[in-house]
């Protein structure tokens, strides 16, 4: 039997370890380390630990910004297999993404798919 308060122990180290790989992917990311990056994420993809979408989140971005689009696309594919469910913040990435590629088709029908799934985007307004 475990301890009193012990599954809320639990979820704090659980999630420490998510903000904490969270920061480390995006600094490796930002950086320019996208490989360091990667072999991060396969190991803690491998470890079953339950990190949630902001950590793909996180991986998909880096993995647009460094020219990998189609890697990142098959990421973005795969969540519903893992059993992720993509967010507006994982649209909006992929999205973007697709459009810095020059793949504005995809971006758009991706784009109309987010609509489908009941994903309302962000909007910006600026002015200049």
């Amino acid at each position: 039997m475990l301890p009193k308060n012990s599954s809320k122990r639990w979820f704090l180290v659980v999630c420490t370890r998510a903000v904490t790989y969270g920061i480390l992917l995006d600094g490796l990311c930002d950086n320019g380390e996208l490989e360091n990056a990667l072999e991060i994420f396969e190991k803690i993809e491998k470890s079953k630990l339950d990190f949630g979408i902001g950590i793909y989140n996180i991986i998909i971005h880096g993995m647009c910004n460094g020219s990998k689009v189609d890697d990142a696309w098959d990421l973005f594919c795969s969540l519903p297999l893992k059993g992720v469910k993509p967010n507006v913040k994982t649209y909006t990435v992929m999205i973007a993404g697709l459009c810095k590629k020059g793949s504005l088709s995809e971006a758009d029908l991706l784009f109309r798919k987010m609509g489908e799934d009941g994903i309302a985007p962000i909007v910006v307004h600026t002015t200049h």
